[in-house]
């Protein structure tokens, strides 16, 4: 029996499932806006995160802090929407169900899709948003850095299905 008919999956038809589905992104989206208000802005934070990073990290001054402060902002981009993406695909892979003669590869890039389409939506509207907050800029440098974030944890977690998957001995040959 093909694998993917063998699992027991149901798309969500009524309003509770589809919640039931998808409340993490809700919940991540809820958070995204709120990190977007003028309360996180750069400026509100940029004193704060100084003080606890060179109490706790490196002592460094003032101008140095603005491109480390700058740094951290958009790893924090990166990582954050790299996160998002993979909420999104798992809400994806228990709504998404396969065509009939569909691949489990064609199916697993459906979803991919799906999840990476979000987090650019997401991302532009976040950006969007930031325009009429007066302590944030919105940026389309800041969408392709959600983006592609949200690309390397799809690609990431492939990796570590892969690897899973196929199982890994210590004792394996490892080539150069």
């Amino acid at each position: 029996m093909n694998k993917l008919a063998s699992q027991h999956r149901f798309r969500p038809h009524t309003p509770l499932q589809w919640a039931n589905v998808w409340w993490p992104s809700l919940i991540n989206f809820f958070i995204v806006a709120n990190e977007s208000s003028d309360a996180w802005s750069a400026d509100r934070t940029r004193h704060l995160l100084y003080h606890w990073f060179s109490a706790h990290i490196m002592a460094v001054n003032w101008e140095t802090w603005g491109i480390i402060n700058w740094e951290l902002r958009k790893c924090g981009h990166f990582l954050g929407y790299g996160a998002m993406c993979l909420i999104f695909y798992t809400c994806w892979t228990r709504t998404l169900l396969p065509r009939i003669g569909e691949s489990f590869a064609g199916l697993r890039r459906r979803r991919a899709l799906g999840a990476i389409v979000s987090t650019f939506l997401l991302a532009s509207a976040d950006e969007f948003h930031q325009t009429f907050v007066p302590s944030r800029t919105g940026a389309f440098h800041d969408v392709v850095i959600d983006t592609v974030g949200g690309l390397f944890g799809i690609v990431i977690w492939y990796g570590v299905q892969a690897f899973t998957r196929h199982g890994y001995n210590s004792h394996d040959e490892v080539l150069p």
